[in-house]
């Protein structure tokens, strides 16, 4: 009996023990899978490991895998086993933060003016040129001398019965104006001719997208300037007019652009310098600043700087800090522009190069365009710490005409116009060769040794776009296309502002980019209001996706064939043919062309062809085409849709705004 219940009461316990293990076991299957999520987890591995080496320029991926480590559940936390790569990066960026914070800008401010007074009499244009002369003037130098010698030799040889240097970029008349206002020049008598009136005319000024009313209104405004009568009296500017016209440009999210929908900080701070002078008495004008301010603040960097290229540039925190400066606020101490203990002011400091001047990207180099505006913002900086008028604002110049050197009497402005647009052909003088066609140019074929084992291609065409609506990026657009990718910010503005699409779910950054690809994104920029069909490429029929680009592309000067009868649109595209097309391209959207770099840094200076060289060296001068290498430029080189997406987006950015 006893023997029996002893049975029962063992197998009683062995019932209760499975029971339990098979409950525990359960539990536990349940913990592990709500605690830990394997892909989560790995994400957030992957932005740790992806931060690499700190340096200033890191705090946007610190912070971003930051945000996404405190985003998981704390019972995941303690799978991911890099976190104290971290915060070791937090503690180091933090070291480099308090750095940048002490930077003595008055060391910066003189070397690069000591830099700028040895260069030489500055020549016209917008390297080089007057933001040099303007950059020397309103810290207090002289203007060089030769330099009104250089401007009436200019404006003989360019200015036409309208009073205008450019048939399409009315910012040349408003740039030599600000120029010479500074340097006390009479801009209404330059050999006998009066620049202001070549600003008279609101179609004109509406060419260059909003940036030739913004400019046109900082020249007006730069000494009270009247603004002369047009003849036609349909499309007269006025002040009115020029704001009302700036704000109704400006997008949703509070800032400005000269091409797409995205708005861009260089543009915004030029917008804003602009209505500055407006911002007490125009309610309209105080709304839309506050907006833009808004904007700004939002899209300031961890580091404190601004701009899209490899994540920051000097020229765009040359323009925030200007608009700062213009509108009374202090861009190193206002709390909305200093991120992390660094002001707009200490990171623009970040480019500065030793001996004076800046660089325009992180490691580029000293870079001409770089050095003006980052010395005029501080110019302009500097001017605000002293209480002086900000940086174009030239009433306390002393402005002589005539003999007599009679002080220049302020005017009055003129009221009331009506806006419509009116956009005129642009003529390009590019000539051909005796033969009809251009066979040296972007004609010339790229060599391949090994053609017969190149891969197939694989065609991407790029379809015609709606760009009425801007596309939405994300992480997930494209699966080729991650954060961390030195392209992802060029792809993302690139797609977004409807220039450039992928394949379904791929960009194929690495893929070469053709003729045909090339000349229709730069279709899509110019957005022109008319197509084209004069051209004789038997193999560009109608209907094709580049069909109507390739006609605009053709009547325009733009790309002359690789025969008279044919395009070849499937053909690759070098770096040094890349560069031709864009070069003329701006030559004729009236962008400056003028500008040219030294290249005779790179050792392979004597592979880029003739018909290619000026293209080449403009486009490096403006950052455009930079080397492949510190030492190579790799002219026949085939270019890649994300180079490409890249140029595109720093042309945006630098050449067009």
């Amino acid at each position: 009996m006893k023997k029996k219940l002893l049975n029962i009461i063992i197998c009683i316990i062995m019932i209760f023990a499975m029971f339990h293990f098979t409950v525990s076991t359960a539990f536990a299957t349940d913990t592990v899978t709500e605690d830990y999520d394997s892909d989560n987890v790995n994400a957030v591995v992957e932005k740790i490991n992806i931060i690499g080496d700190v340096t200033i320029h890191s705090g946007d991926r610190i912070k971003e895998a930051r945000s996404a480590y405190e985003k998981l559940p704390d019972s995941q936390k303690d799978y991911v086993e890099n976190i104290s790569i971290l915060t070791d990066a937090e503690s180091e960026i933090f070291n480099l933060y308090s750095e940048v914070s002490n930077t003595d800008h008055m060391a910066i401010y003189e070397a690069t003016g000591q830099y700028m007074e040895g260069l030489g009499t500055p020549a016209v244009g917008s390297v080089g040129g007057e933001w040099m002369v303007i950059c020397l003037t309103r810290s207090g130098h002289d203007c060089p001398d030769g330099y009104y010698e250089n401007v009436v030799d200019y404006v003989k040889e360019n200015i036409n019965d309208c009073q205008q240097l450019h048939k399409a970029k009315s910012t040349d008349n408003s740039r030599i104006i600000l120029a010479l206002t500074s340097a006390g020049y009479d801009v209404t008598d330059i050999d006998g001719h009066n620049l202001l009136k070549g600003l008279s005319d609101m179609n004109y000024l509406k060419k260059q997208g909003v940036n030739g009313p913004i400019w046109a209104l900082i020249a007006f405004d730069s000494y009270a300037y009247e603004i002369p009568q047009n003849e036609n009296e349909e499309t007269q500017a006025t002040r009115e007019g020029i704001i009302s016209h700036i704000l109704e440009k400006q997008l949703s999210d509070g800032g400005w652009s000269n091409y797409g929908k995205i708005s861009d900080p260089d543009m915004t701070g030029m917008a804003i310098q602009a209505l500055a002078p407006y911002y007490n008495t125009n309610p309209d004008v105080e709304v839309a600043v506050e907006k833009a301010l808004e904007y700004l603040s939002n899209i300031q960097h961890e580091n404190g700087s601004f701009g899209s290229i490899d994540g920051t540039c000097v020229e765009s925190c040359a323009q925030v800090i200007v608009a700062l400066t213009a509108l009374g606020i202090d861009p190193e101490t206002d709390e909305r522009f200093v991120k992390n203990g660094v002001s707009v002011v200490d990171a623009m400091s970040i480019f500065a190069v030793d001996e004076g001047g800046f660089e325009h990207i992180p490691y580029g180099g000293l870079n001409g365009m770089a050095t003006e505006q980052g010395q005029y913002a501080l110019v302009s900086y500097f001017r605000f710490l002293e209480e002086k008028t900000n940086l174009y604002d030239m009433t306390d110049v002393k402005i002589f005409i005539d003999e007599n050197f009679e002080d220049y009497e302020d005017f009055e402005d003129y009221e009331n116009f009506e806006d419509y647009e009116d956009f005129e052909d642009y003529d390009v003088n590019d000539s051909a060769n005796n033969s009809g066609f251009d066979v040296s140019e972007d004609s010339v074929s790229i060599e391949n040794d090994n053609a017969e084992k190149e891969e197939p291609k694989v065609e991407i065409e790029e379809k015609e776009l709606e760009t009425t609506e801007k596309n939405i990026f994300t992480e997930n657009t494209f699966i080729d296309i991650k954060k961390g990718d030195w392209h992802y910010e060029s792809v993302k503005y690139i797609y977004e502002n409807n220039l450039m699409q992928g394949t379904g779910d791929r960009f194929e950054p690495e893929r070469k980019m053709t003729r045909a690809m090339l000349v229709t994104v730069l279709y899509r920029m110019a957005n022109p209001e008319e197509k084209a069909n004069n051209h004789n490429f038997a193999d560009v029929p109608k209907g094709q996706w580049y069909s109507d680009a390739v006609a605009w592309a053709a009547s325009n000067g733009i790309v002359r064939g690789i025969s008279s009868t044919e395009f070849a649109p499937d053909n690759d595209i070098s770096r040094e043919q890349m560069a031709l097309i864009i070069y003329r391209y701006a030559k004729m959207q009236g962008f400056d062309v003028t500008n040219t770099a030294d290249i005779s840094s790179f050792t392979d200076t004597d592979d880029v062809s003739d018909f290619a060289l000026d293209a080449i060296k403009w486009t490096n001068s403006v950052t455009l085409v930079n080397g492949t290498s510190e030492t190579t430029l790799s002219p026949k080189a085939t270019a890649t849709r994300a180079q490409v997406a890249a140029i595109l987006m720093r042309f945006c950015e630098n050449v067009a705004k």
